[in-house]
C-alpha cells in the first residue's frame, strides 16, 4: 500500500498588503448665485379723461435686493402719469416706506423722449441703510388717459433694475404694464331750462355715447327744496315722462318709473329710471326722460343746479358704467300775472267780475281782454255803449299809481263776444302795485243754464320805458246757479 504520508504543500504564501494610500476627496463649498429678482407692473382699464393706477412688484428677490429702478416708457398722447406742478403722481408702497423694517425713499422723474414717447424713471434706494427689499408691491403710479384717446391697448414698457448690498447690479426681468382704454363712457345729461318765479319748465334727459348697449338709465337729480320742486300730479306721483322715441310701443318699449327718496337736508332728490320689466332692449341716444319743476314763489333771480347721479344697466342686467352732467335753471323775475275773478250768480241777474294783478313786476300799464260766451252772459253796456267796468280806487285817479281805464266791446268769433280793457296813464309811468285793478259787470241771460261760463284771459303788461313784458294770464269764470 502506497504511503498515505504525501508532504502537503505549504498553505502560508504572503498577502499583498492593503494600505495603498487613497486619493483626497474633499470637495470646494459651492458658491450662490446671485438672485434674479423679478420687478412686474400690473395692467388698468378706464375711459378717456379717467385716471388709472399702475403698482409694481418685486418678487424672486430672496432677500437680495436693497434697490431697485424701472423706467416705464409709454405715449403720452394716450397715457401720461400724472404730474402735479413738480410733483410725479407715484408713491412708495408703506410696507416699505419709510420707517419701516425696508426704511426706503421713493424718487420719480420724467424723460422726454420725443413727442410721441416718454419715460417714467422711478428709483427705490436708501442713502443711509442697506437693507433688504422683501417681495410685494413696491409703488404704485397714476396715469391719466387723455381725453382724446383712442380705443385699445396701450403699452407701458417696462425696464426694470435692482442691486444688493453692496451696490452690485442684479440680473432683473419684468412684465410690461398696459392701460385699456375703453371707448368714451355713455353720458346722461340734464338740460337747463328757464322760468320764472312762480313759473315752472320742463327739464330733458338725454342719452349721448350708449352705443346701443343699454338696456335701462336712470338719474338722481338733487335741488335747492327752498328754490325749486318737481312737480306732483298726485300726492305720491311725480310729473316725469318717458321720451316718445323710447316709450311705448317702440324699439326701445321703456316706461318711467319715478319717486321722491331720501335727501340731505335743505335738498330734495327725484330718482328717476328709464326701464322696462319684460325686455333688455337697447335705449339709443337721444332724450330719455323729462321732469317738470316748479319753481317756488319768491325765489330769486338766479340759477338753481340740478344735480345728477347718473346709473345704467347693460344688454345682460349688469351695471354699467355711465357719466353724466348736471343740468340747471336760471330763474328770472316773476311774471306779472293777471287773474279774472270767480264769481256765481243767478240767471237773470247782475254780477261783478274782479280782475287783480296778482305779481308785479315793475308793471305800469295793464290790457286785458275778457272773452265769454254772449249767449249766456254778457257785459253790461253803460250809455256810452261801452262796457260797464270800473277801476280800483286805490290805484285811480289821485292815487299813487294815479291810472285811468278805457273800455270797448270786441266782436269775437261766433257768439263770443269780448271786453277790452286798458289801465294807463298818458301823464305818468308810475309802477302799479300788486291788488285790485278793476271790476267789470256782467249780465247773466234770464235763460241761461246751469253751469259755469268760461271767462278767457288774455292779458299784457308794460313797464314805465313802455317796453312789453311777458305776462301770464289766469281765467276767471261765472256758475250760474240752478
Amino acid at each position: 500500500v502506497p504511503p498515505t504520508n504525501t508532504p502537503v504543500p505549504p498553505t502560508n504564501t504572503p498577502v499583498p498588503p492593503t494600505n495603498t494610500p487613497v486619493p483626497p476627496t474633499a470637495t470646494a463649498t459651492a458658491t450662490v448665485p446671485p438672485a434674479e429678482p423679478r420687478i412686474d407692473l400690473d395692467t388698468a382699464a378706464g375711459a378717456p379723461g379717467e385716471t388709472v393706477t399702475i403698482t409694481a412688484t418685486l418678487d424672486e428677490s430672496e432677500g437680495g435686493v436693497t434697490a431697485t429702478s424701472n423706467d416705464i416708457t409709454y405715449d403720452p398722447t394716450q397715457v401720461r402719469v400724472v404730474v402735479t406742478g413738480e410733483d410725479v403722481g407715484c408713491t412708495i408702497d408703506p410696507r416699505i416706506g419709510a420707517g419701516s423694517a425696508a426704511d426706503k425713499q421713493l424718487v420719480a422723474s420724467i424723460v422726454a423722449n420725443g413727442a410721441d414717447s416718454e419715460t417714467l424713471r422711478v428709483g427705490i434706494f436708501a442713502f443711509s441703510n442697506s437693507n433688504p427689499i422683501s417681495d410685494g408691491p413696491i409703488f404704485r403710479c397714476s396715469f391719466r388717459i387723455q381725453p382724446a384717446a383712442s380705443e385699445g391697448v396701450k403699452a407701458l414698457d417696462n425696464l426694470p433694475g435692482a442691486s444688493d448690498a453692496i451696490g452690485n447690479d442684479l440680473v432683473t426681468t419684468g412684465n410690461d404694464g398696459a392701460i385699456n382704454v375703453s371707448g368714451p363712457l355713455a353720458v346722461l345729461s340734464l338740460s337747463t331750462g328757464t322760468a320764472p318765479a312762480g313759473g315752472e319748465v320742463e327739464i330733458t334727459a338725454t342719452l349721448s355715447g350708449g352705443g346701443n348697449g343699454l338696456a335701462a338709465v336712470a338719474g338722481d337729480i338733487t335741488y335747492d327744496a327752498s328754490a325749486l320742486r318737481v312737480k306732483r300730479t298726485a300726492p305720491d306721483d311725480v310729473a316725469c315722462t318717458v321720451a316718445a322715441a323710447i316709450g311705448d310701443g317702440t324699439a326701445a318699449d321703456k316706461i318711467v318709473d319715478a319717486q321722491m327718496i331720501d335727501a340731505p337736508v335743505g335738498k330734495e332728490t327725484v330718482r328717476v329710471a328709464a326701464l322696462a320689466y319684460d325686455n333688455i332692449n337697447p335705449i339709443p341716444d337721444g332724450a330719455v326722460f323729462s321732469c317738470t319743476f316748479e319753481v317756488l314763489a319768491g325765489t330769486a333771480p338766479g340759477q338753481v343746479a340740478l344735480e345728477l347721479d347718473a346709473a345704467a344697466s347693460d344688454l345682460e342686467s349688469n351695471d354699467a358704467p355711465i357719466d353724466d352732467a348736471d343740468g340747471a335753471i336760471d330763474v328770472t323775475a316773476a311774471l306779472p300775472l293777471v287773474v279774472v275773478g270767480d264769481v256765481t250768480g243767478t240767471a237773470g241777474t247782475t254780477v261783478s267780475v274782479p280782475v287783480t294783478l296778482e305779481t308785479s313786476s315793475n308793471v305800469a300799464a295793464v290790457g286785458v281782454d275778457i272773452a265769454y260766451d254772449a249767449t249766456r252772459v254778457r257785459g253790461v253796456r253803460n250809455p256810452l255803449d261801452r262796457p260797464t267796468c270800473t277801476i280800483d280806487a286805490r290805484i285811480g285817479d289821485g292815487s299813487a299809481a294815479d291810472k285811468e281805464i278805457d273800455t270797448e266791446f270786441i266782436a269775437g268769433e261766433g257768439d263770443t263776444e269780448i271786453i277790452r280793457v286798458a289801465v294807463f296813464s298818458s301823464e305818468n309811468f308810475n309802477v302799479i302795485s300788486e291788488g285790485s285793478l278793476f271790476s267789470c259787470d256782467f249780465a247773466i241771460d234770464a235763460s241761461a243754464p246751469a253751469g259755469a261760463v268760461p271767462l278767457a284771459n288774455t292779458s299784457s303788461t308794460a313797464d314805465p320805458d313802455s317796453n312789453d313784458l311777458e305776462t301770464a294770464s289766469e281765467d276767471g269764470s261765472i256758475t250760474v246757479n240752478p
